[in-house]
């Protein structure tokens, strides 16, 4: 029975931490995943103790199996190695049951906060995702990721390298957001729009708290999956350690399955106990069913809204030459406008620079809800790319007459389609439909006498 099949039956429980299990025995600053190569009986070992636990899912020791994450160890070039053997590993382990894939962060800041571009760790987590699918994974797994940008690209990255389901999970601190400032509920949206399989929460707090998180994600059109630490890592004689007993954790039990919980588990400080805690309170139950909320959402890196009465629009024509505008300014001012902020891209390279300096101050600023319409597929990708939310695509003329290569780009980054109304209104709206947008993914801007965005609901 396949993963995906398996889910509708059973709320399906996780492992716990691997780290955990391995730090006693390995060198302070070792590389773990190279125990793949060179410990596998090791790691067979705590997969085995897991399985022995109850769990339905082992995670592969290759949370640290990026190309980036390795290099540190001058082992860059054992990227496929090392997560087809940790795929591999567990699945000689787990038999009948299902394993994950495991990808962590990079530890690299993306553009303009650092220098590694979204497409540079897009193709990076999908040479990691690739090889974990060719080890055999069941699924993907991204998981303890703080940045909103960096889980998109690795969404995208581990979407376009395998076919398999993905579950994404971000890592809040006790504030409620990530180290970004993004909450659970756009969070969850943002991924679940962009084609993850399930959306949660692992690390950063224990059980008590990631409850609150995976409430937050309840809306989100996607499965739930929740791995909370065990407790809240405190000092003591020197040594951290993690107050939340298996007991302890079991209690929340009850909570997650109340907020149609699909996947369990837990993560730091946790052991088989832990896992065993939570098979006895899980048992086999089913999941209880969500009606997940419709409608067409526009999110920022901070917030989302779900779009459902019309909606002014703040329009910005870029045809011309632009060399003396205030890109940062411009981004700012229609930020704080509250408006839909429509930037419509015409031109050259150097016009696109701007709208990408327009793009990072609208998101600073705290900016939710953008539109943008490009002269191309690249221009409409670049700037999709570099906006960490939802926004929608808008339709223009030069589209009608091939629009495959624009409903593609909106497609890939979960964002909507924001039509000219008037003549050939319903011939794009079936386009729309036939390429898999739904109705309530759809928007209709009529322009006069004032400009106003209608969405089309479901």
């Amino acid at each position: 029975m396949t993963l995906n099949e398996r889910v509708r039956d059973k709320i399906l429980l996780f492992d716990g931490a691997m780290g955990t299990m391995l730090q006693a025995g390995i060198p302070p600053g070792s590389c773990p995943e190279l125990l793949n190569l060179k410990e596998r009986d090791l790691i067979k070992g705590v997969h085995a103790r897991y399985l022995e636990a109850g769990c339905d899912i082992i995670e592969t020791n290759t949370f640290g199996g990026s190309r980036i994450k390795l290099s540190a160890y001058e082992a860059g070039d054992l990227v496929q190695r090392v997560n087809e053997e940790g795929a591999a590993l567990a699945r000689e382990v787990a038999k009948d049951k299902y394993v994950a894939g495991a990808i962590g962060p990079t530890g690299k800041f993306l553009e303009p906060w650092g220098e590694l571009s979204f497409f540079q760790a897009r193709d990076i987590f999908a040479e990691q995702a690739a090889s974990l699918a060719e080890g055999g994974a069941d699924c993907i797994i991204i998981e303890t990721m703080m940045d909103l940008q960096e889980v998109r690209a690795a969404l995208l990255g581990a979407r376009e390298a395998t076919s398999l389901p993905i579950i994404v999970q971000m890592s809040f601190t006790p504030s409620g957001r990530t180290m970004g400032g993004t909450d659970p509920g756009t969070a969850g949206w943002v991924l679940a729009r962009m084609g993850a399989w399930a959306v949660g929460s692992n690390c950063g707090v224990g059980s008590e708290q990631m409850v609150g998180f995976i409430g937050q994600m309840a809306d989100a059109p996607a499965h739930l999956s929740a791995l909370p630490n065990a407790g809240m890592p405190q000092m003591e004689k020197g040594k951290t350690v993690y107050p939340e007993t298996p007991e302890d954790m079991a209690q929340y039990v009850e909570d997650f399955v109340d907020l149609g919980i699909n996947l369990l588990g837990s993560c730091c400080g946790s052991n088989p106990d832990h896992t065993r805690a939570l098979k006895q309170a899980l048992g086999d139950r089913r999941p209880v069913g969500r009606r997940p909320h419709g409608g067409l959402v526009l999110a920022g890196m901070r917030s989302y809204a779900v779009l459902e009465a019309e909606l002014p629009v703040a329009m910005s024509e870029l045809d011309g030459s632009l060399e003396r505008v205030d890109w940062p300014q411009l981004g700012e001012a229609m930020a704080r406008s509250g408006h839909l902020a429509l930037w419509d891209l015409r031109g050259n390279g150097q016009e696109f620079e701007g709208l990408i300096q327009a793009i990072d101050a609208f998101q600073m600023a705290g900016g939710s809800k953008l539109a943008v319409a490009a002269s191309t597929p690249e221009y409409l990708e670049g700037a999709l790319a570099r906006y960490g939310g939802l926004a929608l695509a808008f339709w223009s003329q030069e589209w009608d007459r091939n629009p495959d290569g624009f409903l593609t780009q909106a497609r890939r980054f979960g964002a909507g389609v924001l039509l000219p109304g008037g003549v050939g209104l319903e011939q794009r709206i079936h386009r729309c439909q036939q390429t898999g947008f739904a109705r309530r993914d759809l928007a209709v801007f009529v322009q006069e006498p004032v400009g106003l965005v209608h969405p089309l609901g479901v």
